[in-house]
Order: C-alpha cells, then sequence, then structure tokens
C-alpha cells in the first residue's frame, strides 16, 4: 500500500510540475499591433527567419510557442470577413507532432475570442524520434459568415502570406545544435522554497538567487487558473517574499518565478 501511494505521488508530483510548465502560456506581446496569424509566421522566401527555428534533441524536453493574434475582422479577398471566435480543439489540433510531444494553450478551453487580444499554443515534450516534422494546425473560424464553422490550416493561404513551413528537427541524442532548456538555466542561477509548507493562511517564498533580477512570480490551482501574479525584484543572496493564501480553499497549488519564458516551479500545500 506505501508503495502505491508513493508511485502515486510521484506521478502526481510529475503531473503538477508539467502542468505549471505547459498547462497555460504566456503570448508573446511583440506580436499586439500584428494582423490575424499565428507567430512567428512560417519559414518561406519571405520568411526565412521564419519556423521553427530550435533544433529538439532525441529523448530530450523541448518546447516552442506560438503566438496567435485574434482579430475582430480579417481580409478574405474580395471580402472582409467578422470573426466571433477562433477555436482550437484540445486534442489532435497539431498533426505531425513528433511520438512523445503534446501540446497546451491560452486559454486552456482553446476558445480564441476576438477584440485584437493574443493567445497561445506550446509544444513540448521529450520527442522520440529523430527526423523531420512538418506541423500543422488546424483551426475553426466562427462568424455571421460561417455560423457552423470555417476549417483553416495554418500554415496556408489564409491570412494572405502566411503559406510555409513550421517544420521541426529532432537531432541524435547529443548533438550540439539542439535546444537549450531556459528552465534549466533559470534554475542554475534561482531556488525556491515554500516556508512553512503546509501552511494555513500564510507562507513565505524564500528565493535564493545568484544575480538582481526582476522576475514574474505566479501562483496556479490545479484546473490551470492563475489565481495570483506580481512582478518582484530579487537580489543577490536570500529574499523573501510573503504570499497571503488566506482566502483559498485548502488543497495544492503551484507557485513559480519566470524570466522571459523560462520557468521554474513548485507545490504549496494550504491545510487548515
Amino acid at each position: 500500500m506505501k508503495r502505491l501511494l508513493l508511485v502515486s505521488l510521484f506521478s502526481l508530483l510529475g503531473f503538477i510540475q508539467m502542468f505549471a510548465q505547459f498547462g497555460s502560456c504566456d503570448p508573446d506581446a511583440t506580436f499586439a499591433d500584428s494582423t490575424f496569424g499565428v507567430y512567428p509566421p512560417p519559414l518561406n522566401d519571405a520568411n526565412p527567419d521564419g519556423g521553427i527555428p530550435e533544433k529538439a534533441c532525441l529523448n530530450s524536453d523541448y518546447f516552442f510557442t506560438w503566438t496567435l493574434k485574434i482579430p475582430e475582422t480579417i481580409e478574405v479577398p474580395p471580402l472582409t470577413v467578422q470573426v466571433d471566435s477562433i477555436v482550437v480543439q484540445t486534442s489532435g489540433a497539431i498533426s505531425n507532432l513528433p511520438p512523445g510531444m503534446s501540446y497546451a494553450m491560452n486559454p486552456p478551453s482553446g476558445v480564441f475570442l476576438p477584440a485584437d487580444t493574443l493567445g497561445c499554443i506550446t509544444i513540448y515534450g521529450a520527442p522520440s524520434v529523430a527526423d523531420s516534422f512538418d506541423l500543422a494546425i488546424t483551426v475553426r473560424m466562427y462568424g455571421p459568415l460561417a455560423p457552423g464553422g470555417q476549417e483553416l490550416t495554418l500554415p496556408g493561404p489564409i491570412p494572405p502570406e502566411a503559406e510555409g513551413l513550421y517544420r521541426l528537427y529532432v537531432e541524435p541524442a547529443g548533438s550540439t545544435e539542439c535546444f537549450v532548456d531556459t528552465d534549466d538555466l533559470l534554475a542554475q542561477s534561482f531556488t525556491m522554497e515554500s516556508v512553512p509548507n503546509p501552511f494555513t493562511n500564510f507562507t513565505t517564498i524564500q528565493i535564493t538567487a545568484d544575480r538582481s533580477e526582476d522576475l514574474n512570480f505566479r501562483v496556479h490551482d490545479l484546473v490551470g487558473n492563475e489565481i495570483h501574479r506580481e512582478v518582484i525584484n530579487v537580489n543577490t543572496g536570500l529574499n523573501n517574499v510573503e504570499f497571503d493564501g488566506s482566502h483559498l480553499s485548502n488543497g495544492i497549488y503551484i507557485y513559480s518565478i519566470e524570466k522571459d519564458g523560462a520557468l521554474i516551479s513548485d507545490k504549496m500545500v494550504i491545510n487548515r
């Protein structure tokens, strides 16, 4: 029985770590003024630096994030088409993913609303086959001219100039061309611990840093809802960040620090 509980605990912790990293993603705000589409744009003659620039390595952790721009209208010559929503299915929407990889979205439901908002999709995992993979994202656009939804594939002819390739290369293990996990690099500079843990109402996040930095501090529940976010400034050495969980229910929560897309996370438990 103890062995079963231990295995279950490690499985839960593994899920928590994976969920904290990839249960949601942050869109790249630099694309806020872009037109409808997926960014970075695909690799084509007009975008020789587009597509997926970083190569994966066999059986090593990898992730890559697309930012989606969802406007209120898109130009489909000769028409201007109103967009009510863009829907990406939570499974099967990205074709030709390497074995061992999956994807997650923000919003997690995959329902991207207009009003010029940004969303994102992250592919992640440890690919188990070394090869090249041409990926495609299938979305469904809803609007007055398509009440039942119009399927679009990205890359594709709509929107204009969106044709090309999202080609992911998976290199053999040990290749010097492989993606470097910035999460690991962040973990080399910062460690963190929640004290006490479990706690009733208040805990202190102790962050030890080897350099001064502004970091995003976030807390999520296990469903993926973000319940706290703030920018913290840490200095070299020990830093204390007080967290008030008095308004939260008993349970497990994920806290994380993030910088430029790199993230490290851990769990904390409220038990009254």
